[in-house]
């Protein structure tokens, strides 16, 4: 079984009306490269924003080696 090194789960956040995030969920596994695209507005850095801890999630969980 893989390393998970990220787990984010149901991630929300809204900015009044916008969703920035909605019920995000996925895996990072030791030793696997992944990217984050998409098109303007849809929520890449709210997220990173979120990973790093600048903007706390309204529902959800990023969790870090198992810890939140």
């Amino acid at each position: 079984m893989t390393e998970k090194i990220v787990e984010v789960k149901n991630l929300q956040k809204s900015f009044g009306a916008v969703k920035a995030t909605d019920d995000l969920s996925f895996d990072i596994e030791k030793g696997h490269i992944h990217a984050l695209i998409g098109p303007n507005g849809a929520g890449k850095t709210s997220f990173v924003n979120q990973l790093c801890g600048d903007f706390l999630p309204d529902a959800g969980s990023i969790l870090y080696k198992g810890r939140d």
